[in-house]
């Protein structure tokens, strides 16, 4: 089992205000990118991505459904917000893609 600081879970290229996550992101493909972030300093680069080109590759996995294991009561946080109460002790938990919206224009 890996250790890491942070993992991202998306479906868009651009995060925390625009730095590129990934270059594979679709939102239309019914699958999520993974990236795993494993230090606070690889974090600060994928922050300043947006201000610097990204020079660093973090590992990346697409997927529909993923289910992390973490310290109890660590901290999540879901768009944002943080979730670490709403989990009531728990460290484990699943996120899925239910489906893709079709949108017309």
């Amino acid at each position: 089992m890996q250790s890491v600081k942070s993992i991202i879970i998306s479906n868009i290229r651009d995060y925390a205000g625009g730095s590129l996550i990934s270059k594979k992101a679709e939102t239309s493909d019914g699958k999520f990118e993974v990236t795993i972030v494993e230090s606070l300093t690889d974090f600060i680069i994928l922050i300043v991505s947006r201000l610097l080109p990204l020079k660093k590759d973090f590992e990346q996995h697409q997927a529909n459904r993923v289910r992390i294991e973490g310290k109890p009561r660590g901290y999540f946080q879901m768009d944002g917000e943080d979730y670490s109460r709403r989990l009531s002790g728990e460290n484990t938990f699943e996120v899925k893609v239910h489906s893709a919206m079709a949108v017309l224009c």
